[in-house]
Order: C-alpha cells, then structure tokens, then sequence
C-alpha cells in the first residue's frame, strides 16, 4: 500500500488526508445514529406513558433527563403548552402554536445528527476531481519523458502515477457517497419520528385541554 501511495506521486498526500478524514466522519455519524437510536424507543415509551396517565410533570422530566434531539423537540413543545394553559389559551390556540413550535425546533434538533454530514459532500466531490488532476499530471509526465528520450517505455511512470491517483480519487470518494446516502436516510427516519411525537403532543394537548 506505502509502494502506491508513494508511486502515486504528491497528489496521493491529500487524497490519504481525505480518505482518513471521511473514516473519522463516518465512524463519528455511526455513533451519533446508534446512540439516538438506542435512547429513542426508550424515552417514546417513557413519554407516551407520562402522557397516557395524564402527568405533564413526569414527561417534562423524561424530555429534561434526555439528550437526543427528540427530547429537545418534545421539551419545547410541552414547555410551550405549560405556558400557554397557565396563561388561559383556548384548545385551538394552544394546538396550533404547540404544533408550530415543534415544528419550527425540529430542523434545529435533527442538526445535531446531520453534523459534519457536509464534510462528507465535500470529500466526494473533491476527491475524484484530485484523482483527475493526478491523470492529468501522470499523462504530462508521461508526454514529457517520452519527447525526453524517445523511448516509449519511459512513458509507464507517468500511466502509472495516472492511473494510480484515478484509482485512489474513486476509492476515497465512494465510501463518503455511500455513507452520506445511509446517514441522510436515517435522519429522514428520524425526523418521521420527530412527526409522531409532534402528533402524540398535540394529542395530549387536546384532551388535557377540553
């Protein structure tokens, strides 16, 4: 592997930064999404349940004593509500800017799981184009040392190093494409989950309410 990095010539240096710095990311992501995963279920049922017997004190307690972006966005919504019923709203006041305000909050709640998720775009694309570069400059090697002396055979370093960072530019670019993708399907994932606990709130509010 050190034989390639080093037949690859300069370009290869920032493609191994890339490579290395897209594993960090992915591996940090991984388990961002595992722990929010393991902790989402688990504070749902906390919730629903608080909800279910009535105890706003208790749900509000389950949201404080979490920190997953959906406890974030349940907190404002049951804080919000709090507010409103001690100030006398009407039920359809207090629905809809309820609602609105888990709505609003949610973007900035799923952030915390979409972190770093543009360094990923940024490796994926920079990478192949560096790969392009390194082809380029291979090929004018290869050029020049052929005008050079005229052997043909003196041309196969150039080819090489071209080659070589074509092939490196790809390698590093498809892992982050493909985590990108999954990461970016699991936040959609997430943010469904995010909607049905808006709409378990907004149920609570309802009834609690009339």
């Amino acid at each position: 592997m050190l034989e390639y990095l080093l037949e690859g010539g300069w370009i290869m240096a920032p493609l191994a930064f890339l490579s290395m710095l897209s594993l960090a990311i992915i591996i940090d992501r991984w388990r961002a999404f595992v722990k929010t995963g393991d902790e989402t279920e688990e504070f749902r049922r906390k919730v629903i349940a608080s909800l279910s017997d009535g105890d706003l004190t208790r749900a509000v307690g389950a949201c404080q004593a979490s920190h997953s972006p959906l406890a974030a966005v349940t907190l404002a919504g049951l804080k919000k509500y709090r507010k409103m019923l001690l100030d006398g709203h009407t039920v359809v006041e207090m629905e809809t800017v309820v609602s609105k305000t888990m709505e609003d909050y949610a973007p900035r709640a799923l952030a915390v799981l979409e972190k770093r998720f543009n360094l990923l775009v940024l490796v994926a694309s920079v990478s192949p184009l560096l790969g392009i570069t390194g082809t380029v400059v291979g090929m004018i090697m290869a050029f020049d040392n052929l005008s050079a002396s005229g052997n043909t055979g003196a041309v196969a370093s150039g080819i090489s190093q071209a080659l070589l960072t074509t092939a490196g530019g790809l390698l590093v670019a498809m892992p982050a494409i493909i985590a990108y993708n999954l990461f970016a399907k699991r936040a959609d994932d997430y943010m469904l989950v995010m909607e049905e606990m808006i709409s378990d709130v907004i149920s609570f509010t309802s009834d609690r309410s009339r």
